[in-house]
């Protein structure tokens, strides 16, 4: 069922659960760009019609899903991949329902927390890389069969020097890559590897990285990557040839960055945190962001859905679609060390002087931690 809009930025949601829900997004049945939601062992498909969503299909899946994306085109149309742990299964709308078309063979103990969708040899179809947190490997699946009997045969296998909790294929100028992000204990680590036709072959790698960082993702920020941390901020991370190298660091976000995606249309970078709050970055990527939309949740997923929107699962199990065109406005900021008025107006893309009038500043530099101002309209 549909619920009341929670900020200006937030277009349409409904509350499906209490289960923390998990987004992706593609053109899954036709032209449109859908959003797979899966929670628990439930996946569905939502489709947009005018102003709202509808669920187009819902099916249950065989294990409890750990992770999801779309992607992996069968016959034009992308498919939904889900995690879980031991297995990967494939999804696709079908005749009106949500089918599985095929999956993996079990890998007792795997834990696949993470998946990824690219082409990781240059022959321009997708491949499956997927984290194993319980056996500390990746895994890597490329589509099989004809349509009415796909399967997904195992490619290439590698050990993790660690926990690896993210990962990622993008493209470098040494071709395309997995990075994957780990822990090992109490350190955390990067590293990059590159699909030969010999297995694995280890690119460059970081150890010791700061911010505690849960999160990773790909796209065309400044370079290829960027880490959300557990201190609340997002790192940008460079691959030139044999280095990683940390670019770039935002402001502090919130108390942690909880969710992160690519997206598109004039932006580059979306970072959602527990406090509700999505920021938005333009491309290159710059220290404070371009855009916020308070949500009124605890972020857990997000996923660009096209037309300036993004899709977002919450803690709670509330489904969102919100603006990245829209600016939080009227909303409660608390100054935090270091704030400026200045800083403060460019992440929610307004003035400083109108942030002033709105909430009877005489002076700029009469704000102080801990103030909660409000955010007036851009």
């Amino acid at each position: 069922m549909a619920a009341d809009f929670n900020g200006p930025g937030v277009v349409w949601q409904t509350r499906l659960d209490s289960s923390p829900v998990l987004v992706a997004a593609g053109k899954i049945s036709g032209d449109n760009i859908e959003i797979a939601v899966a929670m628990g062992k439930t996946v569905s498909i939502y489709t947009p019609e005018d102003s709202v969503y509808r669920i187009l299909a819902t099916a249950e899946a065989e294990r409890e899903v750990l992770s999801l994306a779309v992607g992996l085109p069968v016959t034009g149309r992308d498919s939904i991949i889900l995690g879980s742990e031991d297995r990967i299964t494939l999804w696709g709308f079908r005749q009106g329902s949500l089918q599985l078309l095929g999956r993996t063979d079990p890998e007792p103990g795997a834990r696949f927390t993470d998946l990824a969708v690219g082409d990781l040899d240059g022959d321009g179809r997708q491949e499956i890389a997927g984290a194993a947190s319980g056996t500390e490997n990746i895994y890597v699946y490329r589509l099989a069969g004809q349509e009415d009997s796909l399967r997904l045969e195992l490619a290439g296998i590698r050990l993790v020097p660690g926990r690896p909790v993210q990962v990622e294929i993008f493209r470098s100028s040494g071709g395309p890559g997995i990075a994957v992000l780990y822990w090992d204990g109490d350190i955390s680590g990067l590293v990059i590897y590159f699909l030969t036709e010999e297995g694995f072959a280890e690119g460059p790698a970081l150890e010791n990285l700061p911010g505690r960082p849960m999160l990773l993702v790909a796209g065309n920020f400044t370079e290829g990557l960027a880490l959300g941390g557990g201190d609340g901020r997002v790192r940008i991370i460079a691959v030139t040839g044999s280095e990683l190298k940390t670019i770039l660091t935002t402001s502090v976000l919130g108390s942690a960055v909880s969710a992160l995606a690519s997206v598109s249309r004039g932006f580059s970078l979306a970072a959602g945190t527990p406090g509700g709050y999505v920021f938005i970055f333009g491309f290159p990527v710059q220290q404070e962001p371009d855009r916020a939309v308070h949500n009124g949740e605890p972020v857990y997923s997000l996923a660009d859905a096209g037309s300036g929107r993004l899709a977002l699962g919450t803690v709670r199990g509330v489904l969102q679609l919100i603006s990245v065109d829209n600016v939080a406005a009227g909303v409660a900021y608390t100054v935090r060390p270091g704030d400026t008025l200045w800083l403060i107006a460019g992440r929610f893309a307004t003035t400083a002087v109108k942030i002033m009038q709105e909430n009877n500043i005489r002076e700029p530099g009469l704000i102080y931690p801990g103030q909660v101002l409000t955010i007036p309209p851009s």
